[in-house]
C-alpha cells in the first residue's frame, strides 16, 4: 500500500510537470525543431497545438491520482492510529505531500526548465491523452456549452502590436535577440503607421531639371549632387514629365552620342500624399521603380520619395555615393 501511495504522489508530480512545461514552452522553438525533423519536437508541437485536449487529460489524471492517494493514505493511517485520529493524520500528511512533492516543487522545476521536461514527457503525455480521450472530449464540451450560454464567443485573440513589442523587450532581456534586431522589428511594426510626410522629400528641397536646360547644365547637376536620378519637369516642378537616370545620361554623353532627353527620361511614377507607406513600398517594388513623385489633393507636386528612403526607416541609414534621399 505504501508503494502504491508513493507511485500516486509521483504521478501527481508528473501531471504537474507536464501541465506547466507544455504551457510555458516556446512554440516557435518547437516549430523550428519540428521543421528540422526532430521527432520529439513534432510530438511536443502537436500537444501544444492541442493543449486544451492535453489539459483536460492532465486534469483527469491528476484528480484520479490525488483521490487515489488520499484514499490509500486514509486506509493506511486508519490501520495504524484508528479511524478518528487516522483520518486527521492522513488528511494533513497527504495534503502536505501532494502540495510539496506533487505540486509546488515539480511546477517550479517545470517553469524554469520547460524544454527539458517537454522532450522527456511528450511520448508519455500523448499516451495519457489517448487513454482519456473519450472522457476529455466530453469534459471539453462543458466549458464551450457554458460559454455559449453566457454569451462568450471563446474566439482566440491574436497578439496586438503592443503585446508583440513587450515580448520583444522580454526576449532582449533574456538574451534571445540582440537590441539591434529588436529595434528593427519594432520599426517594421511601426512602418505602416508612419505618414508619408515623415519620409517624403518636400517640394522645396527637390533637385530637378527643366527639360529646356542644356546638357552641360544637367551634367553639372549630377556632378554637384551625385544623385542617381533626378526628376525632369517642363515649366515648373509641378509639371514633372520624367525621371532621368545619371547612368543613362552620362553613358550617352561619354559614348559621344547625340543625347535626347526625351528619349532618356522614363515615365514618372505618381502616388498621392495620403497613400499608406506599405502600399507605396509594394508599388515601387512591383513596378520596379526607385522613385515616386508624391502629389497633393490638387494634383500638384507635394514631394518625392525613394525606395532607399523607405528601407532606411527599417534598417537605418544606408551609405551610398549616389544617395537619392535629397534628390
Amino acid at each position: 500500500m505504501v508503494v502504491i501511495l508513493i507511485i500516486l504522489i509521483l504521478l501527481s508530480a508528473y501531471f504537474s510537470i507536464v501541465e506547466i512545461s507544455f504551457a510555458s514552452i516556446n512554440a516557435v522553438k518547437l516549430q523550428n525543431l519540428a521543421n528540422k525533423g526532430k521527432k520529439e519536437g513534432k510530438l511536443a508541437l502537436y500537444i501544444v497545438k492541442n493543449y486544451d485536449k492535453a489539459l483536460a487529460s492532465i486534469l483527469i489524471g491528476n484528480n484520479l491520482v490525488n483521490i487515489g492517494a488520499a484514499t490509500i493514505s486514509a486506509q493506511i493511517a486508519t490501520e495504524i492510529w484508528g479511524r478518528s485520529l487516522g483520518i486527521i493524520i492522513s488528511t494533513f500528511t497527504i495534503t502536505f505531500l501532494v502540495l510539496i512533492i506533487g505540486d509546488i516543487i515539480p511546477k517550479t522545476l517545470a517553469k524554469e526548465n520547460p524544454e527539458v521536461f517537454v522532450f522527456y514527457t511528450a511520448k508519455s503525455l500523448l499516451l495519457v491523452m489517448k487513454i482519456f480521450n473519450p472522457l476529455s472530449l466530453f469534459l471539453m464540451k462543458i466549458p464551450k456549452t457554458v460559454s455559449k450560454i453566457i454569451g462568450l464567443t471563446g474566439e482566440k485573440q491574436g497578439l496586438t502590436e503592443e503585446e508583440i513589442k513587450v515580448l520583444l523587450d522580454l526576449s532582449e532581456e533574456e538574451g534571445n535577440i540582440e537590441k539591434e534586431e529588436k529595434e528593427m522589428v519594432k520599426k517594421i511594426l511601426d512602418f505602416n503607421q508612419l505618414p508619408i510626410s515623415k519620409i517624403v522629400v518636400p517640394k522645396k528641397d527637390i533637385v530637378g531639371a527643366n527639360i529646356d536646360l542644356s546638357l552641360e547644365e544637367i551634367k553639372a547637376l549630377f556632378n554637384n549632387y551625385s544623385f542617381a536620378r533626378i526628376p525632369i519637369y517642363k515649366g515648373n516642378i509641378n509639371n514633372i514629365i520624367g525621371i532621368l537616370s545619371a547612368r543613362d545620361f552620362l553613358t550617352a554623353m561619354v559614348n559621344g552620342k547625340k543625347v535626347s532627353l526625351n528619349k532618356l527620361i522614363k515615365k514618372p511614377f505618381f502616388i498621392l500624399h495620403d497613400s499608406k507607406i506599405i502600399d507605396v513600398l509594394h508599388l515601387l517594388k512591383k513596378n520596379k521603380n526607385n522613385m515616386a513623385i508624391v502629389l497633393d489633393d490638387q494634383g500638384k507636386t507635394f514631394g518625392l520619395i525613394t525606395l532607399e528612403d523607405l528601407i532606411e526607416k527599417i534598417v537605418g541609414d544606408i551609405y551610398d555615393l549616389h544617395d537619392d534621399r535629397k534628390s
